[in-house]
């Protein structure tokens, strides 16, 4: 007897929209803050990476943070303020790090401030590798 009523959604596709409200619209702001072709992109990407055979045993790799000021190159590091709070402050952990660290935060974005806000992030970059090419 076949089943009547709306189709659900694979576990994927819920997994792929819970993902987009975490890194898209920000944990703490409402689901589908980001509309649009922004929000298509992301599904796409995102459903492309959640579609990839499981990884059979992931290693965990050294940590780096406690070499972190061995780094001599200019870094730029740019975060939303809607992100999650723990990357926040890796953000700002790395800035105190970093001894040639600039730093910018991108007002009403989460994790993706290049795809959100891609005219202020450009500016941002084009600015940093102003002054680091002189």
């Amino acid at each position: 007897m076949p089943l009547t009523g709306p189709k659900r959604p694979a576990i994927s596709d819920r997994v792929n929209a819970i993902e987009a409200h975490l890194w898209l619209d920000g944990p703490l702001s409402p689901e589908g803050r980001v509309e649009g072709e922004l929000r298509d992109l992301f599904l796409d990407m995102n459903g492309v990476a959640l579609r990839k055979p499981a990884i059979p045993k992931e290693r965990t790799p050294p940590s780096a943070f406690e070499r972190l000021a061995e780094l001599t190159m200019p870094t730029l590091l740019v975060w939303g303020d809607l992100d999650f709070a723990y990357i926040r402050s890796q953000c700002e952990h790395l800035a105190r790090s970093l001894p040639d660290a600039r730093t910018a935060e991108i007002a009403g974005t989460a994790h993706l401030p290049n795809m959100e806000q891609p005219e202020r992030f450009n500016d941002l970059l084009r600015s940093f590798l102003d002054v680091v090419a002189g």
